[in-house]
C-alpha cells in the first residue's frame, strides 16, 4: 500500500483517492516497491531527493485535485529519480537513464489498461516525456552544445527502452540494467567524434578518388574520340584518292 502524508496528515478521503490512482498506475508500470507520497505546498508540480524520509516523493498538495493523468505521470516521474537513486544513479538528474527509465514505464503504462477508458483517444503515457528530462548532459559535455549528445541519447533510452519491454522487467531491476548499460553508451558517445572523422574523410578520399577517376575517363573518351576521328580521316583521303 502507498502511504500518503501531508503536512498535517491526510485526510482519509485524500489519502484513499491517491492510492486509489497511484497504487494500479505503479503495477502497470512494474514498480515492486512504490515510494510513499507527500501532498506539500510547493511551485514545483513534484520533486524526489535524498533526504527525504522513508523514500517519499513529494507531490503538490492541489495537483490531484487539476488532472489525474498529470498527477500519475507526475508520481511516475519523481519515482524514476527515487529508484535510480537506489540503483545507483546518485546525482537524481535528468540524464539519458533517467529518460530511459521514465520511457520504459510509460511504455508499460501504455501496454496496459491502466485508465485507457479515460484517456482521449490517442493519447499516449509516454507523451509525458519530452527534453526537459534530458535536460543534463553526460560529464565531459556541455548542455549549451546539445546537439553533440542529446540525439544519441534519446536514441540509446528509445533502444533500451524497447529491449526491456521484451525482457518485461521490473521498475528495479530495469534500473540496475539502465546503470549497467550507461558507461557502454557514454564510451560509444565519446568515440562519436573520432568516427564521425574517419567516415568523413573516408568520404573525402572517396570523393577525390572519384574525381580522378572522372577525370581520367574523360581523358580516355578524349583520346579515344580524337583516333576514331583521325581514324575517319584516312579512310576518307584513301576513298577520295
Amino acid at each position: 500500500m502507498i502511504a500518503v502524508h501531508q503536512t498535517a496528515p491526510a485526510p482519509a478521503l485524500t489519502a484513499g483517492w491517491v492510492r486509489a490512482l497511484l497504487e494500479p498506475a505503479a503495477a502497470a508500470a512494474g514498480i515492486s516497491n512504490p515510494p510513499p507520497v507527500e501532498l506539500r505546498p510547493t511551485r514545483w508540480a513534484g520533486y524526489c531527493c535524498a533526504g527525504e524520509v522513508d523514500r517519499r516523493v513529494v507531490l503538490r498538495n492541489t495537483l490531484h485535485l487539476k488532472s489525474k493523468t498529470q498527477f500519475a505521470a507526475v508520481y511516475i516521474h519523481e519515482v524514476t529519480h527515487r529508484i535510480l537513486g537506489e540503483a545507483g544513479a546518485t546525482d537524481f538528474s535528468h540524464d539519458a537513464r533517467f529518460f530511459a527509465l521514465q520511457l520504459y514505464l510509460f511504455a508499460r503504462l501504455d501496454a496496459s489498461s491502466f485508465m485507457k477508458s479515460e484517456r482521449i483517444e490517442g493519447a499516449l503515457w509516454v507523451h509525458f516525456a519530452s527534453l526537459y528530462d534530458l535536460q543534463n548532459a553526460p560529464a565531459g559535455y556541455e548542455e549549451s552544445q546539445a546537439s553533440s549528445w542529446q540525439g544519441p541519447s534519446i536514441g540509446w533510452a528509445q533502444d533500451i527502452a524497447a529491449e526491456l519491454l521484451k525482457l518485461n522487467l521490473s521498475a528495479e531491476d530495469a534500473a540496475k540494467f539502465i546503470c549497467t548499460e550507461y558507461p557502454k553508451f557514454l564510451h560509444s558517445l565519446r568515440a562519436m567524434p573520432a568516427e564521425l572523422a574517419s567516415v568523413k574523410e573516408r568520404l573525402r578520399s572517396e570523393k577525390l578518388a572519384n574525381s580522378e577517376w572522372r577525370k581520367v575517363n574523360l581523358q580516355t573518351m578524349f583520346f579515344g574520340l580524337l583516333g576514331w576521328a583521325g581514324l575517319v580521316f584516312c579512310v576518307g583521303v584513301r576513298l577520295w584518292n
